[in-house]
């Protein structure tokens, strides 16, 4: 025998089978909605994580860095102690080795991989610079 219930995150009615334990949601995706709505700060600690881990080291490693650093950007060493996650420092690797460089602000990030971390044209920019 069937049973109809209404689904936690819809509303919407679905059936549920006699075996097993009763389910909550009527899909997958309102059982993923539901979770990424009602648990933000575990998402946020799971993306923090997973963006760190993916350089091929540890949360421990990265907050060593970061001590190392004094919470401060390797290039212009501007600060981000204290500021939302938004402002955490990026993880700076060698795109050929991918080994990890150091931890970089948004700006100094971007800027690099606009260049394509490639020397000679930032030497190019910096003498563009220094020339009056």
């Amino acid at each position: 025998m069937t049973e109809i219930l209404q689904c936690k995150q819809c509303g919407g009615d679905y059936t549920q089978k006699p075996s097993g334990r009763p389910k909550l949601y009527c899909s997958r995706s309102c059982a993923l909605l539901y979770w990424r709505l009602n648990n933000k700060e575990r998402r946020k600690e799971l993306n923090y994580i997973h963006s760190i881990l993916k350089y091929g080291i540890s949360v421990e490693e990265y907050e060593s860095r970061l001590l190392d650093q004094d919470y401060k950007c390797a290039i212009c060493r501007l600060g981000t102690k204290g500021k939302t996650s938004q402002s955490r420092l990026h993880i700076d690797h060698d795109h050929i080795t991918g080994e990890v460089r150091g931890l970089l602000c948004s700006k100094c990030n971007t800027g690099l991989g606009l260049f394509n971390d490639d020397i000679i044209l930032l030497q190019k920019a910096q003498e563009y610079l220094n020339d009056p």
